[in-house]
């Protein structure tokens, strides 16, 4: 697991302190790791920012594991694909990958996080 950004920007304050286990990298890390699955956990804080766009762009394996909110599943407050995830980033998600599962977490109040697993369309590779 990665994570660029820095202990006193806007998303560490608020999440708190960074594990022992995480190692300091960003998007570039993605192409490091090519039989793992990508995992995301609200990469574009209030669906803004390109973090999320990058890693994908950066990843060739076959599935995802994307914790957040999802177009369809979100209260909508911020943006109708929600607020977890940049709109260009669902928008590729959607395009190259199919949703295999989703299962609702708990959440704070006005989110509506869930976890997904996506598989690569076979013909997107």
């Amino acid at each position: 697991t990665y994570n660029e950004r820095e202990k006193d920007d806007e998303a560490a304050v608020m999440m708190g302190q960074r594990l022992p286990i995480v190692r300091r990298g960003g998007p570039e890390q993605v192409q490091a790791h090519p039989t793992r699955t990508l995992l995301l956990m609200w990469p574009d804080y209030r669906g803004r920012g390109s973090f999320g766009s990058t890693c994908l762009q950066n990843y060739v394996g076959a599935k995802l594991l994307l914790i957040g909110e999802w177009q369809g599943s979100t209260c909508g407050l911020v943006n109708a694909w929600g607020q977890s995830f940049s709109r260009d980033f669902v928008l590729a998600v959607e395009a190259d990958f199919e949703l295999e599962r989703r299962l609702p977490l708990p959440s704070w109040p006005l989110a509506l996080d869930s976890v997904m697993i996506w598989r690569r369309r076979k013909d997107s590779a």
